[in-house]
């Protein structure tokens, strides 16, 4: 599977920048999801855990393509 933008071709200071980004996108989506949940808002509650997910997903799917290209 190819990453849009295909990671493999970025440099590792591009690849680290996006883990990083999505490190902080993470931490935004933990905080509001403890907002969402002292004033109970469902909603919030669900945009946040599909955020957090999303984030977690990509850091993934980073890291399996840089052990990828030092394998090859």
């Amino acid at each position: 599977m190819k990453l849009p933008g295909n990671i493999a071709r970025k440099s590792r200071l591009a690849t680290y920048a996006t883990i990083g980004g999505e490190v902080f996108g993470g931490v935004a989506a933990v905080r509001a999801l403890w907002q969402a949940r002292q004033d109970g808002d469902r909603l919030r509650k669900i945009n946040a855990i599909l955020g957090l997910a999303a984030a977690l997903t990509t850091v993934a799917l980073v890291i399996r393509e840089l052990r990828k290209g030092e394998e090859e």
